[in-house]
């Protein structure tokens, strides 16, 4: 990690803590994708890495309905893992303040994520759906009740549910 700080250091001119800002986030980042790709079945047609253009923040997303503990698990590990390894580092350092802030700025993405985990488990417990599609993270999930496997079934439309009505 050394090699590398010094290379955007001293011929970029960036400052290590940038460097460890950007190399943190497109981490974090790269672990929803891996888990994202574990847990989808058309891994190459259907995960993709985007930007919401309202929010400007950068999403993976899968175009499967998913189970509910594969969404959980997809948006929750990276979480897990990123705290522990950030933790580890900041007290393996002595304590250096670059990994405090670099904590600060990724909590900000993980925040979005950890909210999307409790509004999957709020929804799972109130509505007992079987199966959730993210489709703008946050702000939009489509819910299901069963697998449809009749034509008559299909006809139905699933509960689609905007997580910003329910806000006061």
């Amino acid at each position: 990690m050394e090699a590398v700080t010094n290379f955007f250091t001293e011929h970029i001119g960036m400052s290590y803590a940038v460097v460890y800002l950007l190399f943190f986030v497109l981490a974090y980042l790269a672990l929803k994708i891996i888990m994202t790709v574990f847990v989808c079945k058309d891994k190459i047609h259907s995960v993709h890495l985007k930007v919401l253009k309202s929010k400007s923040m950068p999403i993976c997303t899968c175009k499967e309905a998913l189970k509910v503990w594969q969404t959980v698990l997809i948006y929750l590990v990276p979480i897990v893992l990123m705290y522990f390894v950030m933790l580890v580092l900041y007290l393996g350092s002595e304590r250096n303040p670059v990994y405090i802030v670099t904590f600060l700025f990724l909590s900000y993405y993980m925040a979005f994520d950890l909210t999307l985990v409790f509004y999957v488990l709020f929804y799972k417990i109130k509505n007992r759906m079987a199966y959730v599609s993210v489709d703008l993270h946050v702000y939009q999930m489509t819910t299901f009740s069963n697998i449809c496997s009749e034509p008559k079934q299909a006809e139905k439309k699933p509960n689609i549910i905007n997580p910003v009505d329910f806000m006061i």
